[in-house]
């Protein structure tokens, strides 16, 4: 076979390149000459000539027979074409002859959507729960993926998924072994990369701008009278997230509506100011966790900022003044920017709202008035929350650091001498602990007690 210099293209070169693309430790890379390399590329994006393709299936014949010493694991009946897909997954196991060979399930929803009633999460070919190999930890990644619904539908994206499950997990047990007093853990984030994550935060610079002419201080302490706490036990209540030491939790008064996931949307910006206005207004309206607000209506209308960066809760709260809250049945979210629902019914529910700027401000404001905002610089480790009291490194958290988030904080305590915020995210409720998290007090951990503190005066 010639390339278009007219060089010859010798096939071993191009079954080696493979074994490098899928697994560069079990390879002899040094062998493919460099321009070989390049015309084997351009030919892989091509999908391959059929000489080549020819080639590599019946190599992969013959190393699967050798394998399983000559029992096929893959249906007799297959296709050279078939064959040809199982070619770069099946180079997993060809690398790693310890790897173990099983079985996976073929139906399962994806995470993301809720409403499939069937979505294949690993490559379906003309037999149900065909047998795939993989060679990050095989049992762990499958059971991974049943847990978190994943839906990869092809070979390619289910080796590029466990090689950043691999990474992500290796980081979680690197920061765990630091014992921090708190613990990273695997969730709906592991298989996500750097950029894929940060789509749930926002850009930095949108909690660490200098915001001139709000106003600063506490607001009127409210003449209400709070509900009395819910007496049920632990697991009735709060599973996982009653804190020990808590000195103030809103969530134990009934008025705090579910844990919200504003998804692959930078629109925290408008999440964490509804979570401040909607937890006062069930107390005044003595109606439970009956009103919850829409945050879609702050992203469409408030000019605040959009999906694609972020933007600035303050413009939340003034346009909140200006003209009102929509409900979030009659203006629900979509996770994307969308045109402004002017004919939509609103409320006005907020006169003014004031920038908290000491520790000591913050606290009185939860006690007295409600959940308040805050914001920081986002650490890696955060997307990998679990259970203790959340104080990486500071260093991850620092100004260098190029994306940000914001949060509503509902209550504060302290457990063995160390005080902690009790934070409510928007991540959805199966992040961290339902949805909540602790971070340490006191110590401005990662700009969270100076960036972006704020608390609405509700009408």
């Amino acid at each position: 076979m010639e390339a278009k210099d007219g060089s010859v293209i010798d096939f071993e070169h191009v079954w080696n390149h493979v074994r490098c693309l899928t697994n560069s430790n079990a390879c002899d890379e040094e062998i493919v000459p460099a321009e070989m390399k390049i015309f084997i590329k351009n030919t892989l994006q091509d999908h391959f000539s059929s000489e080549v393709k020819a080639y590599l299936v019946e190599k992969h014949r013959e190393e699967k027979s050798q394998i399983d010493n000559g029992k096929q694991t893959i249906a007799p009946n297959l296709s050279d074409d078939e064959l040809f897909e199982e070619v770069p997954i099946f180079w997993a196991k060809i690398m790693n002859r310890g790897a173990k060979v099983y079985e996976i399930p073929s139906t399962c929803k994806s995470h993301s959507d809720e409403s499939s009633p069937h979505s294949p999460r690993f490559p379906r070919s003309t037999n149900d729960g065909d047998l795939v190999e993989i060679r990050f930890d095989a049992e762990k990644f499958d059971q991974f993926a049943n847990k978190w619904k994943k839906d990869y539908g092809n070979t390619g994206e289910v080796l590029k998924r466990a090689k950043i499950w691999k990474k992500n997990k290796d980081d979680i047990e690197k920061e765990n072994k630091k014992n921090r007093g708190y613990t990273l853990v695997e969730n709906f984030f592991t298989d996500l990369d750097d950029d894929e994550k940060a789509k749930h935060t926002m850009k930095a610079h949108f909690v660490t701008d200098v915001i001139e002419g709000i106003k600063e201080g506490l607001p009127p302490r409210r003449n209400l009278t709070k509900p009395p706490r819910n007496t049920r036990t632990k697991r009735e209540t709060l599973p996982e997230t009653w804190y020990e030491g808590a000195v103030e939790d809103w969530r134990w008064y009934g008025l705090v509506p579910p844990v919200k996931d504003q998804r692959e949307c930078n629109s925290c910006f408008s999440f964490a100011p509804m979570a401040t206005i909607e937890v006062p207004l069930n107390w005044a309206s003595n109606s439970g966790a009956s009103n919850v607000l829409s945050e879609q209506d702050g992203l469409d209308c408030a000019g605040a900022g959009d999906c694609e960066g972020g933007g600035y809760m303050h413009k939340i709260y003034q346009y909140s003044m200006s003209a009102g809250n929509a409900d979030s049945s009659l203006y629900p979210y979509t996770e994307s920017d969308g045109t402004c629902q002017t004919q939509i019914t609103r409320r006005n529910l907020i006169k003014d709202y004031k920038r908290l700027t000491t520790v000591q401000q913050m606290e009185d404001a939860i006690y007295w008035n409600g959940p308040i905002t805050g914001a920081i610089r986002v650490p890696n480790s955060l997307h990998s929350a679990g259970t203790g009291i959340f104080y990486p490194d500071q260093t991850t958290c620092d100004a260098t650091v190029t994306n940000g988030h914001t949060m509503a904080i509902v209550g504060y305590g302290t457990e063995n001498g160390i005080d902690y915020w009790i934070i409510r995210n928007s991540w959805g409720p199966d992040w961290a602990e339902g949805g909540y998290f602790r971070m340490r007090k006191g110590v401005d951990n990662c700009g969270i007690e100076t960036r972006g503190v704020y608390v609405p005066v509700m009408i």
